[in-house]
């Protein structure tokens, strides 16, 4: 299992001066590789409309996770 801090950030003037509230959430994780044999025709693009390159830092999350918050573009911390 890992462990995901989910980022909510709260009215602010500048990126300098925002606040975070960190959410700590417990889940069950799994890993693909994005090539042809474990996705479809265009293995680069996420389903966020994305294109990933190597190297790049990417999640994908399920629907529940997205209840509680985890959207596109949402900074995590990743432990375990």
């Amino acid at each position: 299992m890992i462990c995901f801090l989910l980022l909510a950030s709260t009215g602010c003037k500048n990126e300098k001066d925002k606040d975070y509230v960190w959410k700590t959430v417990l889940v069950n994780v799994s890993a693909y590789n994005s090539v042809s044999s474990q996705t479809d025709s265009i293995p680069n693009v996420a389903a966020w409309g994305d294109t990933l390159r190597p190297g790049m830092k990417s999640i994908a999350i399920s629907r529940d996770l997205m209840d509680l918050g985890l959207d596109y573009d949402t900074q995590v911390i990743i432990q375990g």
